[in-house]
């Protein structure tokens, strides 16, 4: 099953300032966002962000039953650069981070993730 979500950055305002809405990045996300400088990278890369953690947390609400925070669910990269999703806790157990088996690709372009 292939599933995607389009968002537009001018629909959140806390994207459009490069800020992170609360509760949407988990620690080892919030120190990869304060590495980059320049607003515009910020912005891509938070849309990105918030739009794939958007689609996977009413993925897994609707495959798993279980509704996980956005700053739970992880997004990684593989040493080739390729994303990945772990979460830590909630569906798994405390303090889990498990890979799970979704394959998942982020683009951005004009203001759009």
């Amino acid at each position: 099953m292939i599933r995607w979500l389009v968002e537009s950055i001018d629909a959140y305002p806390d994207l459009v300032r490069g800020i992170a809405p609360a509760g949407l990045l988990g620690g080892p996300e919030q120190q990869q966002l304060a590495t980059f400088t320049v607003l515009k990278r910020r912005q891509d890369w938070l849309l990105g962000r918030w739009t794939a953690k958007n689609l996977l947390q009413t993925h897994l609400a609707e495959t798993t039953g279980e509704l996980v925070p956005l700053d739970q669910l992880w997004i990684k990269h593989e040493a080739g650069g390729a994303p990945y999703v772990t979460v830590n806790g909630s569906i798994n157990g405390p303090g889990l981070a498990d890979l799970l088996p979704l394959s998942l690709s982020i683009s951005h372009s004009h203001g759009r993730a």
